[in-house]
């Protein structure tokens, strides 16, 4: 599923024929479809998998054990070196695929190997985590304004900043509320709206 939208997405991204207010349009319309299904689904079953269900669509980090863990271990080392293997060629793509193609960066590969593999971690990671939101919006943006450089640096220092908020971000959800834990999601995207808002309107200054 999470290949399928990405690759939807970047279809249309590649045509070229579509503003970036169109494509984010598209989005919404995908998001808006993929939130659709998913409540018809919650509609369909019992009680108990409805609220386990509403539980995991706010995104939780409370699993007890190793089992979890090990299963989604080969989908992120699959996904983490791609990554990093194609860091030159992502550090080219980013002053444009068409420099990065006279550079011998081959870019329909580059980018169908990296959105296969990144969709796969990532769609491993919220199969079991739930829709934990803008962690992989607000941190690299954040990353960026502390380290400098292109995708060879920020890749890897983003997976570290990002590992390390996280567990955090938990904690201090934990301690908002102590008699009833809130869910490491509702905290990250309380504080990732407004920290984009602010980001978004830094970068407009001139």
């Amino acid at each position: 599923g999470a290949a399928t939208v990405s690759f939807a997405v970047a279809g249309l991204a590649a045509s070229r024929r579509l503003r970036t207010e169109d494509l984010l349009l598209a989005g919404i319309a995908v998001s808006l479809a993929a939130g659709a299904a998913t409540t018809g689904l919650q509609l369909q079953a019992d009680a108990a998998a409805t609220v386990a269900s509403v539980r995991w669509s706010l995104g939780t980090v409370a699993t007890v054990g190793f089992g979890e863990p090990l299963r989604l271990l080969p989908f992120v080392l699959l996904g983490g070196a791609v990554m990093l293997r194609h860091r030159p060629a992502l550090q080219a793509m980013a002053v444009g695929t068409d420099r990065a193609q006279t550079q011998g960066v081959d870019v329909p590969r580059t980018r169908t190997q990296v959105l296969t593999a990144g969709s796969l971690a990532v769609g491993a990671c919220v199969a079991v985590t739930g829709p934990i939101g803008f962690v992989g919006l607000i941190v690299p943006h954040l990353v960026r304004l502390v380290v400098r450089g292109g995708p060879r640096v920020l890749l890897p220092a983003s997976a570290i900043a990002g590992a390390g908020f996280l567990p955090l971000a938990d904690a201090l959800a934990r301690a908002v509320t102590p008699a009833h834990e809130l869910p490491v999601g509702v905290l990250t995207a309380a504080l990732g709206a407004p920290t984009l808002i602010a980001l978004l309107l830094r970068e407009r200054q001139p």
